[in-house]
C-alpha cells in the first residue's frame, strides 16, 4: 500500500531533516511512526500526504508515485494534520460536502456515511454551525469525519489522539481497525507509546531523521514494552525503573502501591477515631487534628505527582488537563453525570446560603451537631465533634478541605484510573471509574456501613465526571465544595470565643 525508498529532505541551507527512510506498509495494517520532537515525523507524513516536496527517493501510494503521479496518489489518500485548517467561515455540513465532491463521493453514501460518524461523534447537532464557533475538539472531529466519509485506502496521520476526549479517542481507534480490516492501511505519529503498542501491526522509530528500528510490534517489543524499546534508542532508559523491571509489571506495583496507601489512610482513619472516643474536642484539638490532615494530604498528593512526572505517565494522562466533554456512544451517561453533580453542587450552594441568611436553620443544625456530639453513635460524635466552629478552626478546616479535594482526585481519579486502564485496556472506562469509586469508599471503611456506601457512590460520581470531563479540575472543584460545606454548619456565634 504504502512504500517509501531512500526517502530524504533537504531544506535550502543544507540541514538534512530526514535521511535514506526506507519503510513499506502493506494493505490491512497500522503503522505507528514515533519519535521525539524534531526527529523527523511530521516532515515525512506531510512529504507522503503529498504536500511537501523532498530532495532524494521515491514514494508510492497504491502503486501510484506521489510526484509523478499526485492526483491518482492524492485520490486514495487521507491526510489528517496535527492542527488541521478547516475554513471557519463555512458551516460543518458544508466543509463535508465539500470534501465529499472533490472526492467524487454519490449523495446517498455521504449521507450515510455523514450521519454515522457525526453520531457517532455526536457532532451531527452542530453541523449546521459555522465552524468558527467549534470548540477545538470539536474541529478535530470535524476533521477525522471529514477523513473516514473518503474510505481512504491510506489515512495519514499525525498526532491525531490530541485534543481527543477518552470516549472519541476509543471510537477512533475502532474505526482505524475497521479500516485496516477493508483492506486500508494506517499510517499515523504519536507521542502516547500505549496506544502504538496495542492498535499497530507494526512500529517505526525515528530518530535524528533516521530510521533506527521498524519492525512488526511483537517482534519489536518482545517482553518489553514500546516505551522500553523506544528509551533504549532515546539513551534515558537507565532512568525510569519501568525499563528495569516491565512496563506491565511496573503498572502491577504501582497499583498494589495505591491499595497500600488506601489502607494507610484507612487505618489512619480509624485509629483517630478510637483515639478520640470519650474525648471532649477542644479548639487546640481539632486544630491539630486538621493540620494532620492537611499535611497527610499534601504529602501524599506531592508523592504521586513526582511519580507521574518522574516515571511512568504524565500530568495530561492523568487528568490535568482542560476540560473537554465526553461524545460518542457514553454520551447519555455522561450527560447524566453532569446533571447530578450540578444538582448536587446547587443543593449543597443552597444549604450554605439558607445557612449564612436564616438564623433558625443555623440554630436547628447547631443543636442536631450537639446532639450528636455529645449523644449520637461514637462516629457521629467524634465527626461532629471535629466539625469548625471558631473563624480559626474555619480557616484551618478550610485548608484541609482544599488538600484533600486535591489529593483525593489525584490519587483515586487521575492516578487509579491511569493505572486500571494500562492494566485492564479491555475495560469500559466507566467501569473502572467505578471500581476506583469502590476503592476510594473503601479508605473510609471506619466511617461504617452508610459511610463506605455513602462515601463509595460519590467516589464512583466523581469518577463518571472525570471520565465524561476528560479532567480534574471540575472533579478537584466540586469535591472540595462538598467537603467545605461542613464548615458552614455550625452556629459560628454560638461557639466564638
Amino acid at each position: 500500500m504504502l512504500t517509501i525508498s531512500h526517502y530524504t529532505k533537504t531544506y535550502p541551507g543544507g540541514k538534512t531533516a530526514v535521511q535514506d527512510l526506507n519503510l513499506h506498509v502493506p494493505a490491512g495494517e497500522i503503522c505507528g511512526f514515533i519519535g521525539h520532537n524534531g526527529a523527523g515525523k511530521t516532515t515525512t507524513l506531510r512529504a507522503v500526504a503529498g504536500v511537501m516536496s523532498f530532495t532524494q527517493g521515491t514514494i508510492a501510494i497504491d502503486g501510484h508515485d506521489v510526484r509523478t503521479d499526485p492526483v491518482a496518489a492524492k485520490a486514495v489518500t487521507a491526510f489528517l494534520p496535527d492542527n488541521p485548517d478547516l475554513y471557519e467561515f463555512m458551516s460543518g455540513i458544508g466543509y463535508l460536502n465539500l470534501i465529499a465532491d472533490l472526492y467524487d463521493i454519490p449523495a446517498r453514501q455521504r449521507e450515510e456515511r455523514v450521519r454515522l460518524y457525526g453520531d457517532a461523534f455526536a457532532l451531527t447537532g452542530d453541523l449546521g454551525s459555522a465552524i468558527a464557533s467549534y470548540s477545538h475538539g470539536m474541529k478535530q472531529k470535524l476533521a477525522i469525519i471529514s477523513a473516514l466519509i473518503r474510505k481512504p485506502r491510506l489515512l495519514i496521520l499525525d498526532e491525531p489522539f490530541v485534543g481527543l476526549d477518552p470516549s472519541a479517542a476509543h471510537l477512533m481507534k475502532g474505526y482505524l481497525s475497521e479500516l485496516c480490516q477493508n483492506g486500508s492501511a494506517v499510517f499515523f505519529s504519536t507521542h502516547v507509546l500505549e496506544v502504538a503498542e496495542k492498535l499497530c501491526h507494526q512500529i517505526a522509530i525515528i530518530k535524528n531523521g533516521k530510521l533506527v528500528q521498524s519492525g512488526p510490534t511483537a517482534e519489536l517489543v518482545g517482553d518489553s514494552s514500546l516505551e522500553n524499546v523506544f528509551l533504549e534508542w532515546e539513551g534515558d532508559c537507565v532512568f525510569e525503573v519501568s525499563c528495569i523491571v516491565g512496563r506491565r509489571i511496573m503498572d502491577i506495583i504501582l497499583f498494589v502501591g495505591i491499595i497500600i496507601y488506601l489502607i494507610i489512610t484507612a487505618y489512619t482513619g480509624y485509629a483517630a477515631i478510637e483515639k478520640l472516643k470519650g474525648n471532649e474536642l477542644s479548639e487546640e484539638k481539632r486544630i491539630q487534628r486538621y493540620w494532620f490532615s492537611f499535611l497527610w494530604n499534601v504529602a501524599s498528593g506531592c508523592v504521586v505527582v513526582l511519580l507521574i512526572v518522574m516515571g511512568p505517565a504524565t500530568l495530561e494522562e492523568t487528568g490535568f488537563r482542560s476540560v473537554s466533554f465526553l461524545q460518542g456512544s457514553h454520551r447519555y451517561l455522561a450527560f447524566g453525570t453532569w446533571i447530578l453533580c450540578g444538582l448536587l453542587s446547587t443543593v449543597f450552594i443552597f444549604q450554605i446560603a439558607v445557612f449564612l441568611i436564616n438564623p433558625s436553620y443555623r440554630d436547628s443544625v447547631s443543636k442536631q451537631i450537639e446532639e450528636k456530639t455529645h449523644s449520637g453513635k461514637v462516629y457521629d460524635r467524634v465527626v461532629n465533634g471535629l466539625i469548625p466552629r471558631t473563624r480559626r478552626e474555619k480557616s484551618y478546616f478550610t485548608a484541609t478541605a482544599l488538600a484533600a479535594g486535591i489529593c483525593e482526585e489525584i490519587v483515586f481519579r487521575g492516578f487509579l484510573l491511569y493505572v486500571l486502564r494500562r492494566i485492564f485496556p479491555e475495560l469500559s472506562p466507566f467501569l473502572l471509574a467505578a471500581l476506583a469509586g469502590v476503592c476510594f469508599g473503601a479508605a473510609h471503611f471506619y466511617q461504617g456501613i452508610k459511610g463506605v456506601i455513602k462515601t463509595g457512590l460519590l467516589g464512583i460520581l466523581f469518577g463518571f465526571l472525570y471520565i465524561s470531563t476528560g479532567s480534574l479540575y471540575l472533579c478537584m472543584a466540586i469535591h472540595f465544595l462538598f467537603d467545605i460545606s461542613a464548615a458552614f454548619l455550625c452556629e459560628e456565634d454560638k461557639y466564638e470565643v
